[in-house]
């Protein structure tokens, strides 16, 4: 996959990371569903909570008032220690951060827990995956 072919997924990652960030007051979605996979976090969990969120959000017909957002079940700084993940990722034109993470990536550690409570009260859905 050459980096140009990963743009519309990493300006989707970029979005939904921000959107859910800001939280639902702020997003205008009143819904989100987290795609999320295993505690183990290896790269098919990595690879599918990412594209089973990019490809819901696609799907035509689909609820525009629903933000679908992958979230990492790990900690950011613990990313690096993924190499093959970080090795794939970097492939595809994800740029990785100084913690040697894709910066479109939302991570486990990254969502506090008054953000999570906003979200659950606002309407809050959890796709597993992997």
């Amino acid at each position: 996959m050459q980096a140009t072919a990963a743009a519309p997924l990493l300006l989707f990652l970029g979005r939904a990371k921000r959107t859910f960030l800001a939280g639902p007051a702020v997003a205008g979605k009143p819904h989100a569903l987290v795609y999320i996979g295993n505690p183990a976090g290896d790269l098919d969990t990595i690879v599918s909570s990412l594209t089973a969120a990019y490809v819901r959000e696609r799907i035509p017909g689909a609820p525009e008032a629903t933000l679908h957002v992958p979230v990492l079940p790990f900690a950011r700084a613990e990313f690096r220690l993924r190499q093959d993940a970080a090795l794939l990722l970097a492939h595809c034109g994800f740029e990785l951060d100084g913690q040697g993470a894709p910066a479109e990536l939302l991570f486990w550690d990254e969502v506090s827990t008054e953000l999570a409570g906003a979200w659950r009260a606002a309407g809050l859905g959890l796709v597993l995956t992997d």
